[in-house]
């Protein structure tokens, strides 16, 4: 993966090995989609990844995504998210539709590190992330709800 994280960023740090699956069949015009991938021995800058195991699934314009990063033998991140979305091939478009989504995001002692490294200008950022995000409404209309707590945060110049 570090070859493929290079070529959009050379100065990136992310590492590791992937591998998965990726099914489409259905019609043009209503396709339906199923994908399940994995990264292992992930390094991003000073922390380390067991997995990131990552699925989609698509039909019926709704997609339903999983998530789940684990870091020393436990889940450290967790995502369930369903969106509701057209696909379609010929032409190739992607519309929101203006129905019901669902989601729920969780960090449990997730390391400050990893988000902070998407913010130019922050390193060396020591701390844990915990806490969720509920997503509801629609994609026109999006409704949050919970937080993150910061335990321990520190960065240094």
């Amino acid at each position: 993966i570090n070859a493929l994280v290079r070529l959009a960023d050379p100065e990136s740090s992310l590492s590791g090995i992937a591998s998965g699956t990726f099914r489409i069949d259905g019609t043009a015009d209503s396709p339906r989609m199923s994908g399940d991938g994995d990264v292992v021995a992930v390094r991003y800058g000073d922390v380390a990844l067991d997995t990131i195991d990552i699925s989609l699934r698509h039909q019926n314009h709704v997609s339903d995504w999983n998530l789940s990063v684990r870091h020393e033998g436990r889940d450290m991140l967790t995502g369930l998210v369903s969106l509701p979305i057209q696909v379609a091939f010929v032409p190739f478009r992607l519309k929101r539709l203006d129905s019901p989504m669902s989601g729920r995001i969780r960090a449990d002692v997730m390391p400050a590190a990893l988000p902070a490294g998407l913010v130019s200008g922050l390193e060396r950022v020591n701390g844990t992330i915990s806490g969720e995000l509920i997503l509801g409404g629609t994609p026109f209309d999006p409704a949050l709800d919970g937080g993150f707590m910061i335990s321990g945060g520190m960065t240094y110049p």
